[in-house]
Formats: C-alpha cells, sequence, structure tokens
C-alpha cells in the first residue's frame, strides 16, 4: 500500500520564499561585517562572491531561489491558470526562470561576470513575464499591483542605480511570492512514497 504525504502548498512557499530571503540577508551581513562589499546597498551577487558568503549563496540560492521557486511557480501556475496552454506557458518560464536563478547561484561574479549577468537579467526578466501573463490572464485586475510597479517604475527612473534595482525586483518577488499563495489554504502536494 502506497502512502501519501500531504504537504500545504501555501506553507511551502512561503517557508521557501522566506528561505531564500534569508540566504540574502545571511550573505549581506557577512559580506558587510567582513568588509567583503564595500557599498552600503552593493549587487545581491556581490555579497556571494567571497568565502563563507559563497558556500552559503550556492546552496541557498540554488535550493531555494532556483529548485524551490520552480516548484512554488508551478503550484502558482496550476492555482491561476485559467486555460491549460496559460499553464504551459507559465510552467515552461517557471523552468527558465529556474535555469537562469540556477546558475546566478553557481556562477559567480568572479568566475563569469558576462555569464552571472546574463543569466541574472534573464531570470528577472522572464519572472516578469510570468508575472504579466498571470495578472493579465485573470479577468480581475489587481489595481494594487498596477500601482504598486507604476510607483516602483518611478523610482527606478528616479533612483537610477542597479543595486537598488537588483534589491527592489527581489523585494517584489518575494512579495508576489507571499501574495499569490496567500489564497491557497487547501491546495496540497501530494507526493507518493
Amino acid at each position: 500500500m502506497t502512502e501519501v504525504l500531504k504537504i500545504n502548498a501555501k506553507r511551502f512557499i512561503n517557508i521557501n520564499t522566506t528561505l531564500g530571503i534569508l540566504t540574502i540577508i545571511i550573505c549581506y551581513t557577512i559580506a558587510q561585517i567582513l568588509n567583503h562589499v564595500h557599498a552600503i546597498l552593493p549587487m545581491i551577487s556581490d555579497c556571494f562572491v567571497y568565502e563563507p558568503e559563497s558556500y552559503i549563496s550556492r546552496i541557498g540560492v540554488i535550493s531555494f531561489i532556483s529548485y524551490g521557486n520552480l516548484i512554488s511557480n508551478i503550484l502558482i501556475a496550476n492555482y491561476y491558470s485559467t486555460t491549460k496552454l496559460i499553464n504551459y506557458i507559465l510552467i515552461v518560464i517557471s523552468f527558465i526562470n529556474s535555469i537562469c536563478f540556477g546558475f546566478v547561484g553557481a556562477i559567480s561574479e568572479n568566475d563569469n561576470l558576462t555569464v552571472h549577468n546574463l543569466f541574472a537579467i534573464t531570470g528577472y526578466i522572464s519572472y516578469a513575464f510570468f508575472l504579466v501573463i498571470l495578472y493579465c490572464s485573470k479577468l480581475n485586475y489587481n489595481i494594487s499591483y498596477l500601482t504598486f510597479s507604476y510607483i516602483i517604475t518611478l523610482l527606478s527612473k528616479l533612483v537610477i542605480t542597479k543595486p537598488f534595482i537588483e534589491w527592489t525586483l527581489t523585494l517584489i518577488y518575494s512579495l508576489n511570492m507571499y501574495q499569490l499563495s496567500s489564497v491557497m489554504e487547501d491546495e496540497y502536494i501530494l507526493i507518493n512514497v
């Protein structure tokens, strides 16, 4: 007889998102304490370059930000998709996003800056497409998100610094994960054991 392990989808997404944020915060804090970064607001990946931050980030970014977000985004796509086509497109984008952030975690700026930046930018852009498709496919547009996105865009135009934009995008990514999972009370991941 096969047993089924039930994991609450909302809880999984929230725990994974929190662990991803903690990875960034821990690496940032260590990088600041050890003077591995010389700016109050460095690029996030600047906090992943030197030891011990590089070890923590490779585990955290690959585990939570890459693979955990893949599962989270697929759960969100399955919950919110209005058609099979939209669901398929969102799942493909989820895989692209996961691969991109996996490479960001595996290849530091010191290893290869061009490859690192290419995957980081593609990861953020793919998530933007994920959100646009998700919100546009729903008939009821969420005004607060449109307003919030507009304000962030205006702020990024006013403060044109790459670190500010990167931290803002990461914050929006995380807030969307929490927001999108907030209604998933009765959704579960079922695993045959």
